[in-house]
């Protein structure tokens, strides 16, 4: 029979469709198994904003474009890879006979319980629809995965098999869940099988993907499918919503429950399960109008490559890969080398040229060019039209005023001048796919577009949030590992499926919130002092082919430190540090003892879980959780939060996230308290970097040829330090000068 050999596309914007034939058709003749046929099609070509000037009734698709659609009628296939080898394998009809392609099991189920009974199915699944041999393909079908997934009709979701009470949950979502009207009736304990059963669902394996992400942000339209059984992904995404707003209620269902193990905790962190963060990261992607087209991409590469860290893929490469059609710098971009053309632009206004001109800045929200205020706003397709057409007025042109032709010239040549910036810039702004490529490559490609592009002055942020997957070769310390990410999936023998997202480290404290299209630091050490003369090692130096130089200043060492903070608990020895004895010699709590403000501030980072300000009660519930401790135990916050009330829970919850694995010190020179990773010690130094918002921990070390470099240990809060004030410090004076750090 033989194995399937792949033809070349013969043209960019070509992709295959695989036509899974009816089962009972098939089997007639050919016998048992999974039987289809693979062929070219082109995907239809992008279309092009409406101008505002445009009289819509008067548009008229071409004749020939909507035989090219009806004829691309087709479905993709979202689904969990898994990590077993290819080992079965279907048939693909080649003239008259067939061929195999060698696919994982799991493919199979779903090929079979996707395929229908007589007709034949038009899908588009990536195992089989790309050659995954070939990694020039690869590349050019990764960079169109946004076109794929778009135009298919429908993505079809595969879950899995039925267990778990799956079908159970799925007949929840789409009866009970989705009807607001029974909200309160279903968060009862007469339904806490079937939120036991959706949790379960929620758990699955396709929610942990990467790939996924974009997969479900583009789609029309999507299906959950789970063995033989589906819900629309609108009812599913619905019901995920409303369990997450009301998961501490609901969760309440479960306290008197032996099933639960009478735990507070059954279901985990519902906000931080792959199914929640899914439906969060898709509602804040795009913006998109009344036709459910994307007007505006919302998130920086950067954002997305870090808040999506938890999604896995077994391929390194693809932690970025797989979101790159998401961005809003990258969305338009995302090309093999050798598609560079002035189609994949999308342009945006360079700051500089506004402020070279003393004009101010106006957009239109769908893809628009940057013009003077007062003038029309103009579509990035119009700036080859003649400029008669651009001015959208009602005066014939020989009624405009002298100064408005004046206006308008000027205008003009902003175009040609903006162009020309854009095209000198365009190299930097474009991320290129390379499977060939070594990871480290892709990590430097990654760190120099996020540099280059990153808004606001904060861009070496991006060193403190966790993203890099984890791999059996070692990485310099300045590429920061998934691994030491807040939360991960863990077995559970009584939880939802057997398993449970729970927290196994602290919050980044940077980038804690969202404004607008990016994500804005709470915090701001560094003043205004972008990262500019940053610079990798030499690869020719041997010594410095793993190195990064970024600029900064050392504001301190670390002085005396404590032990780590386990589970989010306060030990008892961080109370001497902090030179406050709650409790007397006889382990009697103090009454006129209150906790001093420097010492709560630092346990919660100064702030709220959402970056605001610290709430003006977190004193008084820092003093309630001393009043129900112990000198021996210190604050167990995990024990405090199963018997508070929501007030103070919420406060538990956030020293929790800031101390839970950090350690708490007091800097040598400046002795203010502060909170560094677990690995930090004694005499490490303090710094601020240019560009990133936030101290960060640093240690000294020397090499063979007496050279010194710095392993990058992690970011810290040091109070009073997080606004500017260091970099007050350090224009007072004269011996902290700013010094070129290599980091390794």
């Amino acid at each position: 029979m033989g194995g399937y050999v792949y033809k070349d596309f013969k043209s960019k914007n070509e992709i295959r469709v695989l036509t899974l034939l009816g089962r009972n058709t098939v089997n007639r003749t050919a016998g048992n198994g999974v039987y289809c046929e693979l062929h070219h099609r082109s995907l239809p070509p992008k279309a092009k904003p409406t101008r505002p000037s445009q009289n819509l009734s008067s548009c008229h698709e071409d004749p020939q474009h909507v035989e090219l659609k009806e004829q691309m009628q087709y479905e993709a296939v979202s689904w969990t890879w898994g990590g077993e080898e290819a080992k079965e394998s279907i048939f693909i009809k080649v003239g008259n006979g067939w061929k195999t392609i060698e696919v994982r099991s799991n493919l199979i189920k779903v090929l079979e319980h996707l395929r229908n009974a007589e007709t034949p199915r038009q899908l588009w699944v990536d195992a089989v629809c790309i050659n995954q041999k070939d990694d020039a393909e690869k590349n050019l079908q990764v960079a169109m995965m946004a076109e794929i997934y778009g135009n298919a009709s429908n993505v079809c979701i595969w879950l899995g098999e039925h267990k778990d009470e799956s079908l159970r949950a799925l007949g929840f979502i789409a009866k009970s869940v989705s009807d607001l009207g029974m909200f309160e009736e279903i968060t009862t304990a007469t339904f806490s099988a079937e939120w036991k059963a959706l949790a379960a669902l929620m758990n699955r394996p396709w929610f942990s993907r990467r790939w996924v992400v974009q997969e479900i942000s583009h789609a029309k339209d999507a299906t959950v499918h789970c063995g033989d059984d589906k819900v629309k992904w609108s009812d599913f995404e619905t019901a995920v919503s409303l369990f997450e707003r009301d998961a501490v209620r609901i969760s309440k269902i479960f306290h008197g429950s032996e099933t639960a193990e009478y735990d507070r905790e059954f279901f985990g962190e519902v906000p931080a399960m792959g199914a929640t963060r899914l439906v969060q990261a898709k509602s804040k992607l795009f913006r998109r109008d009344d036709e459910n087209s994307i007007v505006e991409y919302r998130l920086h590469l950067s954002d997305l490559v870090t808040e999506l860290s938890h999604f896995e893929a077994n391929n390194p490469h693809d932690m970025i890969y797989a979101v790159l059609s998401l961005a809003k710098d990258t969305h338009s971009k995302t090309v093999p080398k050798s598609h560079l053309n002035e189609d994949n632009i999308n342009v945006e206004a360079p700051e500089e040229i506004a402020q070279a001109n003393g004009t101010k800045r106006s957009f239109d929200t769908a893809q628009s060019l940057w013009i003077p205020d007062g003038q029309a706003t103009v579509g990035a397709n119009d700036l080859d039209e003649p400029r008669s057409k651009r001015l959208h007025t009602d005066q014939s042109r020989d009624e405009v005023t002298s100064d408005l032709r004046k206006k308008a010239l000027a205008t003009n040549a902003m175009y040609k001048l903006h162009k020309k910036a854009k095209e000198a810039k365009f190299k930097h702004r474009v991320f290129q796919v390379d499977y060939k490529q070594d990871f480290f490559d892709v990590c430097k490609q990654f760190l120099d577009f996020t540099l280059q592009n990153a808004p606001g002055h904060n861009n070496l942020d991006i060193l403190c949030r966790p993203w890099a997957p984890k791999e059996k070769v070692k990485r310099p310390s300045w590429i920061p590992k998934a691994a030491d990410a807040p939360f991960e999936m863990r077995p559970a023998r009584y939880a939802p499926g057997g398993q449970q997202v729970s927290r196994k480290n602290h919050d980044p404290l940077v980038c804690q919130s969202y404004s607008g299209s990016s994500s804005v630091s709470s915090y701001n050490a560094c003043r205004s002092l972008r990262a500019r003369d940053w610079r990798f090692g030499d690869f020719k130096d041997e010594d410095q082919t793993q190195s990064l130089f970024v600029k900064g200043f050392i504001l301190d060492q670390i002085g005396v430190i404590e032990t780590y903070s386990q589970l989010g608990n306060v030990p008892p020895e961080w109370f001497e540090l902090a030179e406050w004895y709650p409790w007397d010699h006889n382990g009697r709590r103090s009454p006129d003892s209150h906790p001093p403000e420097r010492l709560w501030r630092t346990l919660v980072a100064d702030r709220g879980p959402k970056g605001a300000s610290a709430e003006v009660y977190y004193s008084k519930a820092f003093e309630y959780a001393i009043d129900n401790s112990t000198p021996h135990s210190g604050v167990e916050t995990t024990v405090l939060a199963q018997r508070s009330n929501p007030i103070l829970v919420e406060f538990l919850k956030r020293m929790m996230a800031v101390i839970w694995n950090r350690k708490l010190f007091k800097s040598a020179v400046h002795e203010q308290l502060g909170l560094a990773p677990k690995k930090a010690r004694q005499g490490d130094s303090i710094c601020i970097l240019h560009g990133c918002s936030v101290p960060v921990v640093l240690r000294q070390h020397i090499s063979l040829s007496g050279t010194k470099h710095y392993e990058f240990v992690g970011e810290c809060y040091l109070h009073t330090m997080m606004d500017g004030k260091a970099v007050d410090i350090q224009e007072d004076n004269e011996s902290s000068k700013t010094v070129e750090f290599e980091l390794r």
